[in-house]
């Protein structure tokens, strides 16, 4: 992630479930596999935010097991950088993509872009 070309521009790290390629039948509808992934969140002008994908996961066949691979890596990366990692996911309520957790909330960098200062 630290390799990444984008990665020093970047001021929060978005991570989520998404849809894989591979496809299989699950009751009579097709469903596709599940990975996780981060991307980098970077910031052009007021409201223009650029991301970026940067790693992703292996596929599963279950969304569960995305969701639980997508836990473990956050903790893993946020203890590794500096970056703020919002992990992203549906609300079955309000029925849109909200912050469902936060790793490392202090990044000094993203309080700084997100207040303009």
């Amino acid at each position: 992630m630290k390799r990444h070309r984008q990665f020093s521009a970047a001021y929060k790290i978005e991570a989520c479930v998404v849809p894989g390629e591979t496809k299989f039948l699950l009751d009579g509808q097709t469903v596709s596999y599940s990975k996780a992934a981060m991307f980098l969140c970077i910031k052009h002008s007021i409201g223009d935010v650029d991301r970026i994908k940067a790693w992703e996961s292996p596929e599963y066949k279950f969304s569960s097991d995305a969701e639980s691979v997508l836990a473990a890596e956050c903790q893993r990366v946020s203890e590794l950088i500096s970056k703020r990692i919002e992990r992203i996911g549906f609300d079955d309520d309000t029925k849109e993509y909200v912050v469902q957790e936060v790793f490392n909330p202090s990044d000094r960098q993203y309080w700084l872009e997100e207040t303009n200062l």
